[in-house]
């Protein structure tokens, strides 16, 4: 019997291709190690080949045949257009606004915002001990506020309240109408956003039927989401500021930068 293709493949090799497909010719990109790796490689043999790839390591322009073992492979300093020193590339070009996208592998945020690339579980005894942090912690932040970004921010804005309500062929506010479309796990590697607009989903329909027909018979829980909401509670994390049209939510930080936010006087 021969294998389906979510069974030929695994998560991270969809995953790898997923993240291939958004490179573009022309743009900069900060390149983690691993999968992110091996995505840069797969885009610049595919179809990005003037893709600019940027390493850790000071190598820059770089044009690897295959994916390197770490950010100190020669296949990155043999194939560089330049190599710079580290502090050049985090002053210059990472905190310089020069580089367009970070592709970063992590195994948590942690509550703070920061990427922990250290430890799972407790530090003294956890459940799986990393290789270590290495830069991702200064390129990358999701902290809300802008002053208190330092390295590249990774939006997850679309999470918030007044964002969530898209749904399966929803038209998306795009010149090409482009439709949010559920897909089967066969699609997924060849797949092409702007293919599904408007205009042709009449005609998938009608040839592939809708594969999220029968969502409502496969129902899932939030029974895990919400005890991970109770914990965040518990341990002081609060909630996100909340969109301006809802009024003040309970629990909710306040809507304004921490530079602005009044002082409260002390008291002995």
């Amino acid at each position: 019997m021969s294998k389906t293709v979510e069974q030929q493949y695994t998560s991270a090799e969809f995953m790898t291709i997923a993240v291939a497909r958004r490179f573009r010719n022309g743009a900069t990109y900060f390149i983690g190690v691993g999968m992110p790796g091996t995505a840069a490689c797969l885009a610049r043999k595919c179809h990005a080949p003037e893709a600019v790839l940027i390493y850790e390591s000071g190598c820059v322009g770089a044009k690897p045949s295959f994916p390197p073992l770490s950010v100190a492979d020669d296949e990155l300093a043999n194939t560089s257009d330049m190599i710079i020193s580290i502090p050049e590339l985090f002053t210059y070009w990472l905190q310089g606004g020069r580089i367009d996208v970070a592709v970063l592998g992590a195994a948590q945020i942690d509550k703070f915002a920061n990427i922990n690339t250290t430890v799972i579980g407790n530090y003294e005894k956890p459940r799986v001990r990393l290789p270590g942090a290495g830069g991702a912690p200064e390129i990358a932040t999701t902290a809300w506020w802008k002053e208190e970004r330092h390295g590249v921010f990774m939006d997850y804005n679309q999470n918030a309240r007044d964002r969530t309500v898209a749904s399966a062929y929803s038209v998306r506010p795009r010149p090409d109408a482009r439709v949010s479309t559920p897909l089967a796990w066969d699609e997924v590697p060849d797949v092409d956003a702007a293919s599904f607009t408007i205009d042709t989903m009449p005609e998938r329909l009608a040839r592939l039927g809708d594969p999220a027909a029968d969502i409502d018979a496969r129902p899932g829980r939030l029974d895990g989401l919400l005890s991970l909401a109770d914990r965040d509670t518990a341990g002081g994390l609060q909630d996100a500021p909340w969109p301006p049209v809802y009024p003040k939510m309970p629990g909710e930080p306040p809507r304004v930068a921490p530079s602005r936010a009044r002082k409260v006087p002390r008291t002995e």
